[in-house]
């Protein structure tokens, strides 16, 4: 007789780690260490949300105004700075703060839906012919 499964289980695999020795000397290189000081001293770890803010201000080089010459001011709040990358459909900023996690026990509808939104994920649902459970299959990786 087949398991009963009452729920997939979401397990938290990787998720972005910061150098803070290269930001910081990068920073220091352009110009934009107050920006570090103001932002990212007393986290510890660094988030992921600091990573996505970095590289969203890499893009545009706006540490602080006057490093481009066409930035004047800036969003000094890091909420108000990421509903902005948000509305200006900047996604791909997002895609730098990347979270790893296996599923397990995921229905056929979660996996097709999983296919259907992020590009560059493969994910089958398999039934194991010798357990009965529910396999998740990435290309040549199960779990």
């Amino acid at each position: 007789m087949p398991e009963i499964i009452k729920g997939p289980k979401v397990f938290l695999i990787s998720e972005p780690q910061i150098n803070t020795t290269g930001m910081l000397a990068y920073l220091k290189d352009v110009g934009g260490e107050a920006w570090y000081e103001r932002v990212m001293v007393g986290e510890d770890p660094p988030s992921s949300e600091g990573l996505v803010e970095f590289m969203g201000r890499l893009c545009y080089r706006s540490w602080e105004p006057g490093l481009n010459k066409n930035i004047t001011r800036i969003r000094e709040d890091r909420g108000e700075y990421l509903l902005n990358i948000l509305r200006s459909a900047h996604g791909s900023v997002l895609e730098h703060a990347v979270f790893s996690f296996a599923i397990r026990d995921g229905s056929r509808v979660f996996t097709a839906e999983m296919n259907r939104h992020k590009a560059g994920t493969r994910l089958v649902n398999k039934v194991c012919a010798s357990s009965g459970q529910t396999v998740l299959d990435f290309g040549n990786h199960q779990i």
